[in-house]
Order: C-alpha cells, then sequence, then structure tokens
C-alpha cells in the first residue's frame, strides 16, 4: 500500500499515532542532512550505528516508561495515569514528553493550564525561511560572564540551570540568561531541514518576559564548551552534574548577525510573547559529541508551525 504525505504536520499526526515519534523525528533529521550535503562512507556509517542505538534506547525507554506508569498505578487508589487520555489532568507538572501520549500533539489534553500548547497560531518553532532585512534590529550586546550551571536531564532534555551575572541588552532593557536546553535535532529549521542540534539560552526580563537566544550546531570543529558538558552528561533525573566557570561566550558563533520573530516556549505551557533570536551562524562541534546527546535524550522537538502573518525579520549587524 503506498502511503503519501503532504507536510510534516501529516507526518508527526501519522507518527502520533503509532506512537514512535522520536525514531522517525530521527530519521527525518538524517535523511535531510544527507540530501543537503555529500557525506563520507564513514559518515554514512556513524549515522547508521547512532539509528541503531536509538532503536535500542527508544525499546529501553518505552519499558521504562511502561514499569514506571504500572507503579503509579498501583499505588494510586483513586486514578490510573498507565492509560493517558485527552482532557485526563495530570498532577505532576512533569506528565509530558516527546512520544506517545505524552507527546506534544497531547500537552493541550495532559493539562487544562496548558491550553496554549494545542493553538496553531503564533507559535513556536517555525521553519525560518523567507526573511525580510529588518534595518531597524540593532547589534545584540551581549554580557556575558563566566558562570556556574547545574544541569539535569529532565522531559527527556538536558538543561541548566544558570548563576545570575550574564545577561544581554534588548531594545534598552536587560534580560538576565537563566537557562539553556540542549535539542537533538534542532526546533527551528532553515528552509524546511533542521540541524543536528539547537542550544537555545533562556533570558528573562524583570518584567518576567521572555527572550529565548536560539544557536544551530552542526559537526564541524571541536568546541571546547559543548566537548566539556557532552563528555560530563546527566544521565537520569536525580543525576545533576554541577559546572563551573563556563564561557557562555564560547556558545557563540563568531558572526552575530540573527533572525528575530515573536513565538512561544516551546515547552508546556507554551508562555506566548516571546521573543525569538535565532542566531544565522551555527556553530560546529565534533560529530562524538553531539552523538552523545542524542543517545541520553533522543529526540526532543516540538514539531514546527507556521509563520502566519507574523514578520520574520533578520538582522544585518
Amino acid at each position: 500500500m503506498d502511503i503519501k504525505f503532504k507536510g510534516f504536520d501529516q507526518i508527526t499526526a501519522w507518527v502520533g499515532g503509532i506512537g514512535i515519534s522520536a525514531l522517525i523525528f530521527t530519521g527525518i533529521w538524517y535523511t535531510g542532512k544527507n540530501i543537503a550535503k555529500n557525506i563520507t562512507a564513514s559518515e554514512e556509517k556513524r549515522l547508521e550505528n547512532v539509528q541503531k542505538d536509538l532503536e535500542k534506547l527508544s525499546l529501553e525507554q518505552q519499558k521504562a516508561d511502561t514499569e514506571k506508569l504500572e507503579t503509579s498505578e498501583a499505588n494510586s487508589e483513586n486514578k490510573s495515569t498507565s492509560h493517558l487520555t485527552p482532557g485526563q489532568p495530570i498532577a505532576t507538572e512533569d506528565r509530558w514528553g516527546y512520544s506517545g501520549n505524552l507527546a506534544p500533539w497531547y500537552w493541550a489534553s495532559i493539562n487544562p493550564e496548558w491550553s496554549n500548547c494545542g493553538s496553531k497560531v503564533n507559535q513556536s518553532p517555525i521553519d525560518i525561511s523567507g526573511s525580510r532585512l529588518d534595518e531597524k534590529l540593532k547589534t545584540l550586546k551581549f554580557n556575558y560572564n563566566h558562570g556556574e550551571a547545574s544541569l539535569t536531564l529532565r522531559n527527556a532534555t538536558v538543561q541548566g540551570d544558570i548563576q545570575s551575572g550574564s545577561f544581554i541588552e534588548w531594545d534598552g532593557e536587560r534580560f538576565d540568561l537563566t537557562r539553556v536546553f540542549f535539542r537533538t535535532p534542532s526546533e527551528h529549521r532553515v528552509n524546511g531541514l533542521p540541524w543536528e542540534m539547537e542550544i537555545q539560552l533562556e533570558h528573562k526580563s524583570a518584567r518576567d518576559q521572555l527572550l529565548m537566544v536560539s544557536v544551530l550546531v552542526t559537526t564541524g570543529k571541536s568546541s571546547s564548551i559543548i566537548a566539556n558538558v557532552a563528555g560530563n552528561l546527566p544521565r537520569f533525573r536525580d543525576d545533576i552534574k554541577d559546572f563551573s566557570q563556563l564561557n557562555w561566550h564560547d556558545l557563540l558563533p563568531g558572526k552575530k548577525t540573527y533572525w528575530k520573530y515573536l513565538g512561544t516556549s516551546t515547552t508546556p505551557p507554551c508562555d506566548p510573547n516571546v521573543t525569538w533570536v535565532v542566531m544565522t551562524e551555527p556553530v560546529t562541534t565534533k560529530a562524538s559529541d553531539i552523538d552523545r546527546f542524542v543517545k541520553i535524550q533522543k529526540s526532543n522537538v516540538r514539531p514546527v508551525f507556521s509563520l502566519g502573518k507574523r514578520a520574520l525579520g533578520r538582522s544585518n549587524r
């Protein structure tokens, strides 16, 4: 039987039905990158090995999730969470993920406070294409210092809480660097294709306004800061990795031009009115560093949404 897909939304809907979204997302990623550029035989072998690891990890994760949910069901007298259904609220904010009944297309039904996750209007991430040069966009002023961070693994995502001190000046307002998230592959796409990884730096103003700086990552020359983190990743929820004197400037590309649009946070509760700044130039790191993240968190991306009537500007400085 021939199955024809007309777009990414149809692919993710089909994946949600059969509950193996992580593997399909990763498959799309590798296929797209292979089409976009020629790769060596050794690179093909590396991707093949990573895919096998992903399949093994997926089975292990499904088994672990089943055991966890069965334990929760046995200990609860009034409510079962082993078979989630749309509209059924979950007691803890952590009951969401990227596959099965916890996948992004179910977030709005898992918790009524996450209703904005069910909207298709002004959401993030997006496919970046057709941007327009905006002369009003000014140079980003990064005031990053050497700081500390505590990395954890939550909701299939390596994320870190960052010590205060680093900030960005944006439109005359200070936005403090608060958290960092690592995505594999990238959540934002450029001209239809994802990158191998995306690093999202969360900033918050005194008015609690969010500014997200996104750095796209591809394979190439080693990055000392990414290699440092990749070599010491947390492997389970209560595994906390403390890092001292991380130079956050090392995560940024040399060229500081960027795309800018207004969207949402890409995790529950999908907060609105989030300013996204996506650096136009990617950074590089070794393929083995990215592989370490993939093996720990697999695919942890929300599907892309239409830009709609929103403006997508591009800076020239």
